[in-house]
C-alpha cells in the first residue's frame, strides 16, 4: 500500500508542476514529512494531512491513499452530473403522467 501512496503523490506532484519544497510552503507540511510520502513511508497518515496534501496538489484523497477513483476533480464533478441527470430523468418518467 505504501508503494502506491508513494507512486500517487509522485505522479500529482509531478503534475501539479510544484516542488517538494513548494509543496512544504503550500501547505505548511515539513519537506522531511513530504519527502517520507515520495519514498512509501507514510504510515497511518492523518485525514487533515491526506486533505491537505490532496487538496495542494488537487486530486481526490481516496485516489491518493490508493483508492481507485477519477483522478482530476473534474471528472468527479462530470460523473456526479452524469449521476444527477440519470436520477433526475428516471424520478421525473415515473412522476409525470403520460400526455396524449
Amino acid at each position: 500500500m505504501n508503494r502506491i501512496i508513494a507512486a500517487r503523490f509522485s505522479e500529482a506532484l509531478e503534475r501539479s508542476g510544484l516542488s517538494r519544497y513548494a509543496l512544504a510552503k503550500k501547505t505548511g507540511l515539513t519537506a522531511p514529512a513530504l519527502k517520507k510520502w515520495a519514498e512509501g513511508r507514510v504510515i497511518n497518515p492523518g485525514f487533515s494531512t491526506v486533505l491537505t496534501i490532496s487538496s495542494a496538489l488537487d486530486v481526490p484523497p481516496l485516489w491518493l491513499m490508493g483508492i481507485d477513483v477519477p483522478f482530476t476533480l473534474p471528472e468527479i464533478r462530470n460523473d456526479q452530473q452524469k449521476v444527477g441527470l440519470a436520477l433526475s430523468a428516471e424520478l421525473l418518467s415515473e412522476n409525470v403522467p403520460d400526455i396524449i
